[in-house]
């Protein structure tokens, strides 16, 4: 048999593997067939890999019969492993080169079972029949990418097997290993016997994330950093660093192809198939270009270190938030609270919640509501200012004003609601009190000195939130049913509206601080700021936030996202315009504020209020 495979033609073992992909074959008929191409000849051309058929997983894994890993000999001593989309629907490349006195393992996959993943068998395989031909004997040498662990579930069948050196995860092992000096600048030269292979450091992926170059193959191996995919940025600006130095690199080296760790796109051109796939008919070519990469490289130059959710014809970039906290563990103080507790607003170091019919003013150092007052009707986002409580009514239709000292009504001020929902907040600033009464885009001023209101703005339609910061009052316009949104500005000296600032869609809550006007796009879950000098939107976060309800606010350094859907309460840095902390599990909507050295968060359905001390926060 192995004359048999040595007398078959390139283009015929290439043809047979992509069989082997798209029909139905016994399985082990095909596995054997792979790890026989061993058998190829030691002069062997390398193969022309964006002609490779990729096995791609099936519609029902239960009927999938595809081998638990595609063995692809690129050239006479280098081997491209592809893991089954239905052994685990990451489907991670490994691969493995062999020098005259090493062979070096890049990855181990994503599934620890050595039975319905036997990674350790098909390498020994693979480097047992390399030997016999070339009557010679190698260790193996184990490394990663980086440290996910859909890149190392399988280093327990590497460890302690004779001749193999496993080598650990972190940064510091890494580099100690592959005697990276000047990390992350400078690369190393780690040779496996007459074959040099390149070490680079590329953290922002992941803080361990290295490069191999192979100048025999000019395959240099990128790892989760760049590939036909979504590319998960944890450090924005290590990244861009990264991916500057690649290109420098390939600038001066020749690159045939740059291989990732995945295939995630679809043929069609920025399109890719959601995460947990386990059948992908219509994947691109593994491959990228030194093309592809200076795209990248240039688009986050001009980027400006600013995280940026954006498509590409053969990549997306993704700025990825840290791993969730559990709220609960953070928590100075729970509070558990009957009824409906929802939006919060600033009264000092206290704050008050809006409940069922009443609003309750709450304190960190209790853990049951300091004041409970009667207020039919309340709803939407309350304001304190010139010593009161000023709340919206939807069932009476007016604004409550009450005395935060003693609790009780001062005033009931007529006044329309635009949103009879609740979905709506007041604002404080310039003298008065601001409130969307109608949805046909009208703005009421209301003076507390006379507890009316005094004058009447024409606004875009379907507004409902309002903030002041910045001398100005600020609007959102959700444009329901036109998948946009824009953000008004309001002048109060005139009540004129002085700008129109297209954002995110369906935006609806907003907060002014932090050197920002900041919106919560209902839409798609992004997070637009405004720059309040220019008007302009100058940084989109994807908070992953889409849906109904949620709330925005800033404080205590941070801009904070609360959603519904995704994650529950998210922390933006406004000094770099990512996603610093976020919290969960997933409890319903409710609302966030902050309260001198507090964080306030509320879960409405499951009757709870968090308060996090900002020193928890920031650390």
């Amino acid at each position: 048999m192995r004359k048999l495979f040595r007398r078959v033609s390139q283009r015929n073992v290439q043809r047979f593997t992509e069989n082997c992909s798209k029909m139905k074959y016994v399985s082990a008929v095909c596995f054997a067939f792979m790890l026989a191409l061993a058998g190829c000849s030691p002069n062997q051309k390398p193969i022309l890999l964006q002609d490779v058929a990729w096995i791609h997983g099936s519609p029902d894994c239960a009927e999938n019969n595809e081998p638990p890993i595609q063995v692809v000999q690129y050239d006479a001593s280098t081997w491209i492993l592809r893991q089954n989309k239905c052994v685990n629907y990451e489907a991670p490349f490994m691969y493995l080169f062999i020098g005259k006195e090493k062979a070096l393992l890049m990855d181990t996959g994503a599934t620890e079972d050595s039975v319905a993943f036997p990674l350790y068998a098909t390498v020994r395989k693979l480097i047992e029949d390399w030997q016999l031909k070339n009557k010679r004997t190698v260790s193996l040498v184990v490394a990663h990418s980086h440290s996910h662990g859909d890149h190392f579930a399988a280093d327990g069948q590497f460890k302690d097997k004779p001749n193999t050196t496993l080598v650990r995860l972190s940064q510091e092992e890494v580099t100690q290993f592959f005697h990276l000096t000047n990390w992350p600048i400078k690369d190393a030269t780690f040779d496996l016997g007459d074959r040099p292979l390149t070490i680079l450091p590329i953290p922002g992926h992941e803080a361990a994330s290295i490069a191999v170059y192979d100048p025999q193959t000019q395959l240099l191996l990128t790892g989760d950093s760049f590939y036909p995919g979504r590319l998960y940025v944890r450090d924005w600006s290590a990244f861009s660093s990264s991916i500057k130095r690649l290109s420098q690199f390939c600038a001066s080296h020749p690159v045939q192809w740059l291989v990732g760790n995945h295939i995630e796109m679809k043929d069609s051109v920025g399109l890719d198939y959601p995460t947990g796939t386990t059948y992908q008919p219509h994947e691109p070519q593994l491959p990228l270009t030194v093309a592809n990469l200076n795209q990248l490289s240039a688009e986050l130059d001009s980027l400006e270190n600013i995280p940026t959710h954006k498509r590409f014809d053969t990549f997306i970039l993704e700025p990825k938030p840290p791993s969730e906290i559990q709220i609960a563990s953070d928590a100075k103080l729970t509070l558990e609270i009957a009824g409906y507790p929802d939006f919060l607003t600033v009264d000092g170091e206290y704050v008050w919640v809006t409940n069922t019919d009443v609003a309750q003013k709450l304190s960190s150092q209790s853990n049951t509501p300091v004041m409970t007052v009667a207020a039919p009707g309340i709803c939407g986002a309350p304001v304190v200012a010139f010593g009161s409580l000023w709340a919206v009514s939807c069932t009476e239709q007016n604004v409550l004003r009450i005395d935060t000292k003693n609790g009780k009504i001062i005033a009931r001020i007529p006044c329309p609601v635009a949103d009879l929902q609740g979905e709506l907040s007041l604002a404080a600033g310039a003298g008065s009190i601001w409130i969307l009464s109608d949805t046909k885009g009208i703005l009421s001023r209301i003076d507390p000195t006379t507890n009316k209101v005094v004058a009447e703005i024409s606004v875009k339609a379907n507004s409902f939130c309002v903030a002041f910061g910045f001398d100005a009052v600020w609007i959102t316009n959700t444009s329901e049913g036109k998948g946009s949104g824009s953000v008004q500005r309001i002048d109060p000296q005139t009540n004129t509206v002085v700008s129109t600032i297209p954002v995110g869609p369906t935006p609806r809550f907003l907060a002014a601080g932090e050197n920002g006007i900041w919106t919560l796009n209902q839409g798609d879950g992004t997070v637009s700021r405004i720059d309040p000098s220019t008007n302009t939107v100058v940084a989109t976060i994807n908070c992953q936030a889409a849906g109904t309800g949620g709330d925005i606010a800033t404080g205590a350094g941070n801009v904070w996202v609360r959603a519904k859907n995704g994650r529950m309460l998210q922390s933006i840095n406004p000094a770099t315009n990512t996603i610093y902390k976020v919290y969960g599990p997933l409890n319903g909507s409710g609302a966030v504020r902050v309260a001198g050295e507090h964080v306030w968060v509320t879960a409405h359905d499951m009757n709870s209020v968090w308060v996090i001390g900002v020193d928890s926060v920031i650390r």
